[in-house]
C-alpha cells in the first residue's frame, strides 16, 4: 500500500500519509456532539407566509343575519330545543367552532331570537295602530295587535314566557325586551301632558307592561279555548289597561268622574 498513488486531485497535508493517518485518528477521537451543528444554528428556509382567511364586516354580517334566520326556522320548526349549536353549523355551512366566534354560547343566540320574535309582535301592533285616527285609539289597536301575535302564536309565547322567568333579575324586563319598552314610550309621548315627569311616564309604562304580561299568562292557559273568546280577552285587557292609564294621567279628571 506504500506503493499506491493518490488520486488526481487529491494533496497530501503535511507531513505526508503519517500526519494524515495521526489527523484521522485525532477525527475519530472526537465526541459526536462536537461534529454536529446546533439545531438552533442551523440555517432554516425561510418560511412561508400563513394565508388566514378573514371575512370583510360585511360578509360577517351578512353570515350572522344568516344564522340568525335560520335559528328561528328552527325554532319555528321545534322550539328552543330545536336549536343545536351543531345542526346550526351544520345547516348553515361552516364549523362549530366558526359559529362560536359569532354567539359564544347558545343563550347569546337565543337573545338574538327572543328579540326578533318580539320585533316581530310589535310589527303586528304597529300596523294595527296605523290606522286609527288618534292617540288613544292607536295606542289600544297597538296593544291589540300585539296580543293577537302571541294568540296567533301560542308556541313563541310559551318560550318567551319560559325566557322572562330564566333571564329576569326582578328588577325589570330582560334586555330584549327593548323594543317594547321603546314602542310603549313614544305611543305614551302624546298622551303625556310636558309637565309629565320622566318618572311618571316609566310607571305608566310599567303598568302596562305589566297588564300585558298578565294578558300573555291568561292567553297561554286558554290556548285551546275559542279564538272568540281569546280575542273578547284581549278587547277587555286593553279597555281596562287604557281606563288605568287615564286615572293615573289624569287623576284630577278620574276623581271628578
Amino acid at each position: 500500500m506504500g506503493d499506491e498513488k493518490p488520486c488526481p486531485g487529491w494533496a497530501l497535508p503535511p507531513g505526508g500519509a503519517v500526519a494524515s493517518a495521526r489527523w484521522a485518528r485525532i477525527f475519530c477521537r472526537l465526541p459526536l456532539a462536537s461534529l454536529v451543528l446546533p439545531i438552533d444554528r442551523m440555517p432554516c428556509p425561510p418560511a412561508s407566509p400563513v394565508r388566514v382567511r378573514r371575512r370583510s364586516e360585511a360578509a360577517r354580517e351578512a353570515l350572522r343575519a344568516r344564522l340568525v334566520d335560520t335559528a328561528m326556522r328552527l325554532f319555528r320548526e321545534g322550539g328552543e330545543r330545536a336549536v343545536s349549536m351543531r345542526l346550526l353549523a351544520r345547516e348553515v355551512g361552516i364549523s362549530t367552532m366558526a359559529l362560536y366566534t359569532y354567539f359564544p354560547t347558545k343563550a347569546h343566540l337565543m337573545h338574538h331570537i327572543w328579540t326578533d320574535v318580539l320585533r316581530l309582535a310589535c310589527v303586528r301592533g304597529e300596523e294595527a295602530a296605523a290606522a286609527s285616527p288618534c292617540d288613544w285609539s292607536r295606542l289600544d289597536a297597538c296593544l291589540q295587535g300585539f296580543l293577537t301575535y302571541w294568540m296567533d302564536h301560542p308556541d313563541h309565547l310559551r318560550e318567551i314566557l319560559r325566557a322572562w322567568q330564566a333571564d329576569g333579575d326582578g328588577q325589570g324586563p330582560p334586555t330584549w325586551f327593548h323594543a317594547q319598552c321603546v314602542q310603549l314610550d313614544q305611543l305614551l309621548r302624546p298622551l303625556s301632558s310636558p309637565r309629565d315627569e320622566e318618572v311618571r311616564m316609566a310607571e305608566c309604562r310599567d303598568q302596562i307592561l305589566t297588564q300585558m304580561l298578565g294578558a300573555q299568562m291568561l292567553l297561554l292557559v286558554h290556548a285551546q279555548a275559542p279564538r272568540a273568546t281569546r280575542q273578547r280577552l284581549i278587547e277587555n285587557t286593553t279597555r281596562t289597561a287604557l281606563a288605568s292609564l287615564r286615572a293615573r294621567m289624569n287623576p284630577e279628571g278620574a276623581a271628578g268622574a
